[in-house]
């Protein structure tokens, strides 16, 4: 269940976390250009040299361009489609807090023993499906990559075209190889020494990794209002889960999800229209070259 005024309170507290985040690394990016290349997702692709970005860009520093790439503009971010699921879900099971508060009270008061257990199986099915949008959440990579990069340039650091997360099958040793627990270790960490303390302390108090195993593995069971842990010995409680780590994950998401595609997006989007439809970038080696835009609506539509 989302509480509607539970997840609204975290929304605005999120929101502002999100844009104090996007305000310090703009601010201390390296390149103007390297927040853009976060929300494209600039990777680094040796060997695999795609002809048809021959072009001014390419007759000017050779090769070695094309070993760069963004991710194609054409397809639905994963981020997108994941926000679209949550809403499906969200949408069809959502109340106030008084409202699920009153609603169990008036079951409870029925002291009708099968009544009751249908009620808690209901409420129980419904965080079934949210454990997996709490999953999908966290486990997403390009999500966690991009609020990774994002503290990096908070900190002072540039964007890293060779950051990959570890899971990845082929192993490149140019590549960063850095599994998601660790990424968001250090997400934490570079968010409180950019001062985003705000943020951090929203994160930590809302992914559990033992929660998040449980889920990935099954190994829990929702029993007497609390979702046991097995492997762990211990629990948490439904209503924590309905009060806070489910609420406040869906807000961190969406005011991330708007901060990147309905702010700084388009505002990239604006600067190339004024620029010739340019926005300039740099590369993993330093060299400075323009990324195209060829759409002047939407997300725009880049390329070298």
């Amino acid at each position: 269940m989302l509480f509607v005024d539970i997840h609204g309170k975290y929304l605005a507290d999120s929101a502002a976390a999100i844009r104090e985040l996007f305000i310090t690394a703009s601010k201390n990016q390296r390149h103007s250009g390297d927040l853009l290349l976060v929300i494209l997702e600039g990777h680094y692709k040796p060997n695999k040299f795609n002809f048809a970005k021959l072009s001014a860009n390419a007759a000017t520093h050779g090769m070695k361009l094309l070993e760069y790439d963004i991710e194609d503009n054409d397809v639905i971010w994963p981020e997108v489609e994941t926000n679209n699921v949550i809403k499906i879900i969200a949408d069809g099971y959502n109340c106030t807090s008084s409202e699920f508060i009153a609603e169990t009270q008036n079951i409870n008061d029925t002291k009708d023993g099968e009544k009751i257990n249908q009620y808690w199986k209901h409420v129980y099915t419904v965080v079934g499906l949210e454990f997996l949008i709490y999953l999908k959440v966290w486990e997403m990579d390009s999500y966690i990559r991009k609020l990774f990069q994002i503290s990096e340039l908070a900190i002072g650091n540039g964007y890293d075209w060779y950051l990959e997360t570890a899971n990845k099958t082929k192993i490149d040793p140019t590549l960063h190889k850095i599994a998601k627990n660790e990424l968001r270790d250090r997400l934490i960490k570079n968010l409180k020494t950019a001062n985003c303390n705000q943020l951090a302390l929203l994160i930590e108090d809302s992914f559990s990794g033992n929660l998040r195993n449980a889920i990935a593995h099954s190994q829990y069971y929702l029993i007497n209002q609390n979702i046991d842990l097995v492997k762990y010995n211990e629990y948490v409680t439904v209503d924590a889960w309905l009060n806070k780590l489910y609420p406040l994950t869906l807000a961190i998401y969406k005011t991330f999800i708007d901060e990147v595609y309905n702010t700084t997006l388009p505002q990239y989007v604006n600067h190339a229209d004024k620029h010739m439809h340019k926005v300039p970038v740099m590369l993993g080696d330093g060299i400075i070259v323009n990324l195209k835009n060829r759409s002047q609506s939407g997300y725009g539509s880049w390329s070298f």
